[in-house]
């Protein structure tokens, strides 16, 4: 469950942060501001290190799984951006309005911010599921190998009990 637990967090902490209270009040609480950080550093590693790390894990899942969860979670950064870009009013109003920043307006702001979450979240997503597949190539080239020296260990048996048997039988192995 280890895996899918971090999957869960990693999809649905966003899409709360953004669509709940939990925003607003993160950009007025210097506290809750870095607890905010370490909670999607804690999610971001309690999601990826069973997936692309290095380091034996319990939860370890194949391969193929590793990246099944890596490619779904690529259409929830376009759902989340999209959903982002599309808001009629902008999230956290009454932080962003007290700003009063002069360059650009809040919404327009927002638009922009949707779009670089998208585009950075996907970047970042695929350069994971690169790192899995790449994981996955090696760890099957690795058991490739291993097949081909067992196979090869049967071999060599077989052939010395086939010349044994012949020694055996009176004849002489060739």
């Amino acid at each position: 469950t280890f895996p899918a637990v971090g999957w869960l967090l990693f999809v649905a902490s966003p899409f709360a942060l953004y669509f709940t209270g939990w925003y607003p009040a993160t950009l007025d609480n210097a506290l809750l501001h870095e607890l905010l950080h370490a909670h999607f550093v804690l999610v971001g590693a309690l999601f990826f290190w069973p997936l692309i790390g290095v380091d034996p894990v319990p939860g370890r899942v194949p391969h193929p799984m590793r990246v099944l969860l890596l490619v779904t979670t690529l259409p929830i950064h376009v759902i989340l951006g999209l959903t982002i870009m599309s808001e009629r009013t902008v999230i956290a109003t009454d932080h962003y309005s007290s700003l009063g920043l002069p360059w650009i307006e809040p919404l327009l702001d927002q638009r922009v911010g949707g779009g670089l979450l998208w585009a950075s979240g996907d970047l970042i997503g695929l350069l994971m599921l690169g790192a899995a597949v790449v994981q996955w190539k090696r760890a099957s080239e690795r058991e490739a190998e291993r097949e081909d020296r067992r196979l090869d260990r049967l071999e060599e048996q077989a052939s010395r009990r086939a010349a044994q048997q012949v020694t055996d039988a009176g004849g002489s192995p060739r």
